[in-house]
């Protein structure tokens, strides 16, 4: 019976190459996803400390707004395009939570506002400079959103949005940590 045992060993050690080379490629493509999507990500298992088993967005703007979740807590994702009162074409990603807060990023646009942000770009380049850079803060409405248990970024346009969807919706399905950086 002792002469068996290397047989199967043997046997069971080929019989496990297939999954392991499966693995590594199934890894390969996990890294171009998160690549693409442009974070950082850790395993949860790996990661120690305040960020494991969290999904954080940071915004860079002068003052740097940060946003972090606990993939548990998340209840729900969800993107809508729609127009607000005929004029102005919103695209928001909201994730709901445990308890009793949403997070809400969103762009507002229309041809109009666009072209006046064209003219206006000077004009907030000198605000800019005489204000440390308030313009290009993320705006928030209070006291609506504060009381209502709402986090609410305004964002500058739908493709940062459509990345904030991507990344979250990611790290959610795959459970694990995710840092995700974006211009505000």
């Amino acid at each position: 019976m002792n002469h068996r045992l290397p047989c199967l060993l043997t046997a069971l050690f080929l019989a496990a190459l297939p999954l392991s080379a499966q693995q590594q490629r199934d890894g390969g493509k996990e890294k171009e996803v998160q690549d693409r999507l442009g974070f950082a990500k850790s395993s949860t298992g790996e990661s120690k400390g305040c960020c494991a088993d969290r999904w954080t967005c940071i915004i860079d703007s002068p003052d740097k707004a940060v946003t972090m979740v606990k993939l548990s807590a998340i209840t729900s994702i969800s993107k809508q395009t729609y127009l607000l009162e005929g004029t102005q074409k919103i695209t928001k990603v909201t994730i709901d939570t445990l308890g009793n807060n949403s997070i809400r990023f969103y762009c507002m646009s229309s041809e109009r506002t666009n072209r006046m942000a064209d003219r206006l770009s000077n004009a907030r380049d000198i605000v800019n400079k005489h204000t440390e850079s308030a313009s290009e803060l993320p705006a928030k409405k209070y006291p609506e959103a504060t009381h209502s248990h709402n986090i609410e970024y305004r964002l500058s346009t739908p493709e940062q949005v459509n990345r904030i969807y991507e990344s979250a919706t990611h790290a959610w399905a795959k459970n694990i940590s995710a840092r995700l950086r974006i211009k505000g």
